[in-house]
């Protein structure tokens, strides 16, 4: 036997009908009887048996026709019905067999009909499969899903249920794109028993559903649990609103088709990955480009506010020395007529301020021409962490302006790292900082760096903020690529994966700290003379 499979016995005999469905009981199949011709479809494999002659086999193979997953029909006619047999063979009828009742003959006849019917349906389930996985939006994958419920299964209604980042469910089916969903409702107790469910009537009647809120509006449910390489990504769930129920033999399918879904998943995200990563590789591109743009215009800007303010405080000070001479009253009183008492101080400090401004967009132009610059592969220079920390909050200053940054780590202080990258590193973790506060609506928005030599000579700096922390859940899932808890618009999910990237190639490690309020992430690394020394390690084994 291949597995049991629900078998519908059609007999206007009742002892005939008795007697089949004591021969597959003993067979190892799963028998009903009496069930409505229009429910043949249901079934994975139908008797129809009719002493006398074909009866009802004809109008049995035409419903079965109607459906795109048709149950196979075995016949049972009389002796010396060849003409009969041969055309219920032509209308598709699986097997033939005549004369008494062979309850040998009928098992292995079904379960030869029972192959070919897992063939059929497996190439369907493939066809199904290729147009989830060719699916390249979220809202195309849904489409597909209600597509191929409502062609597979006869499903009314199809979800697709996906877990998020902070633990939540969320339900995406036409018209409702997101909808966060009940904890503790069916495809929460799926998920969480990562076992699929039949659910014929009220959900609540069934054992390990208890309590939960029943929709009036379904008949019968499929939810099935759709996991791959031990991620649990959600459950689609299939409903009938009409009287007909499903049986076993759809539990089954939708089992099959919860692994190509689960595949289409995956492959979704990785296409949204490379998107996001073409993304980012175009604007490092292009912040670069604009950097270089605008240094050259900033600097003869900056050297002529400069020019402009030394002559403005020298004529600052001719003017002055005018108007204390007596003989020149006139002078004075002119001045101030036109200009006031301390209108050249006013100019001074104008031209101050302008020198100042136009110094920190310099200063921002640097920062973002190291951030964009990369060192020589394997080569690390001795960089100063406090001027890292300090790159990092002027490039995100903007991100940062609700919140008070605490920079504490000595100035003599540094690390062998790659300038940019390592100004890198502090700007995600500043501006995570600042918008889980921001999102949280913390009170006090205080993000703290703190710098301390280690034992060894190890540099370990902690960036600490004043938030809500971080939930359970998610702390496990931080540094997976393209993970967040942010909503969409907000970010990547590359910030902090990309960091511990960068950490580790500098021969250190990134950890988030336990402890709440607030969350904290400790980098360590390593002593520059000892990464200096595994520097040229590598280089000597490269050579």
């Amino acid at each position: 036997m291949l597995s049991t499979a629900d078998v519908l016995v059609i007999a206007d005999d009742p002892l005939l009908s008795e007697e089949l469905v004591a021969a597959l009981r003993d067979g190892g199949f799963r028998t009903a009887v009496r069930e409505q011709l229009q429910n043949a479809s249901e079934y994975e494999l139908v008797v129809v048996a009719d002493p006398s002659g074909p009866g009802r086999a004809p109008e049995v193979l035409r419903v079965a026709r109607e459906h795109v997953l048709p149950p196979e029909v075995v016949a049972l006619i009389p002796h010396g019905s060849a003409a009969v047999a041969l055309e219920l063979l032509r209308a598709g009828c699986a097997d033939c067999l005549t004369g008494p009742l062979n309850p040998e003959a009928l098992v292995e006849s079904l379960t030869r009909a029972l192959q070919r019917k897992r063939w059929r349906d497996e190439a369907e389930l493939q066809r199904a499969a290729n147009g989830l996985f060719a699916a390249r939006t979220l809202d195309e994958l849904v489409a597909v899903l209600v597509r191929e419920g409502a062609r597979l299964f006869g499903a009314d209604e199809a979800s697709l249920i996906l877990s998020s980042a902070d633990g939540s469910l969320r339900c995406h089916r036409p018209g409702v794109n997101g909808l966060t969903i009940s904890a503790d409702g069916v495809a929460a107790r799926v998920l969480e028993r990562n076992a699929p469910a039949l659910l014929d009537g009220p959900a609540s009647a069934h054992p390990g559903f208890e309590g939960i809120f029943d929709n009036a509006r379904v008949r019968s449910s499929l939810v099935c649990p759709i996991t791959g390489d031990g991620v649990r990504f959600g459950v689609f769930a299939l409903n009938r609103l009409g009287d007909r129920p499903f049986r076993p033999a759809a539990l089954s399918r939708a089992q099959a088709l919860a692994a190509p879904l689960a595949r289409a998943i995956e492959h979704l995200q990785r296409h949204n990955r490379s998107e996001n990563l073409e993304r980012l590789a175009a604007m490092g591109e292009l912040i670069a480009g604009v950097a270089h743009e605008i240094n050259s215009p900033v600097a003869y800007a900056l050297s002529n506010a400069a020019y402009i303010r030394e002559h403005v405080q020298k004529l600052s000070r001719f003017v002055a020395r005018l108007r204390s001479v007596p003989e020149l009253e006139f002078v004075d009183r002119a001045w101030k007529e036109l200009y006031g008492e301390d209108e050249l101080d006013d100019l001074v400090q104008a031209t101050a301020d302008c020198e100042e401004g136009l110094g920190r967009v310099a200063q921002l132009v640097r920062d973002m021409k190291m951030l964009s610059r990369r060192g020589s592969p394997g080569f690390l220079d001795l960089v100063s962490v406090v001027e890292a920390v300090r790159a990092a909050t002027r490039v995100a200053a903007t991100e940062l302006r609700s919140c008070e940054v605490q920079i504490d780590v000595s100035e003599a202080l540094v690390v062998r790292a790659d300038p940019g990258q390592l100004s890198q590193i502090f700007i995600n973790l500043l501006v995570n900082a600042a918008q889980a506060m921001e999102e949280a609506r913390s009170p006090r928005r205080l993000i703290r760096v703190l710098g301390t030599p280690g034992a060894g000579g190890e540099v370990a700096v902690e960036v600490t903020d004043s938030g809500p922390g971080i939930p359970p859940q998610v702390r496990s899932r931080l540094f997976e690529p393209f993970f967040t808890t942010k909503p969409p618009g907000k970010g990547t999910g590359l910030g902090l994966s990309l960091a511990r990237q960068i950490v580790e190639r500098f021969g250190g490690k990134l950890e988030v700290g336990d402890g709440q309020p607030g969350a904290t992430f400790r980098i360590t690394f390593p002593s520059p003379d000892l990464a200096i020394q595994d520097e040229e390690e590598e280089r000597d084994e490269s050579a």
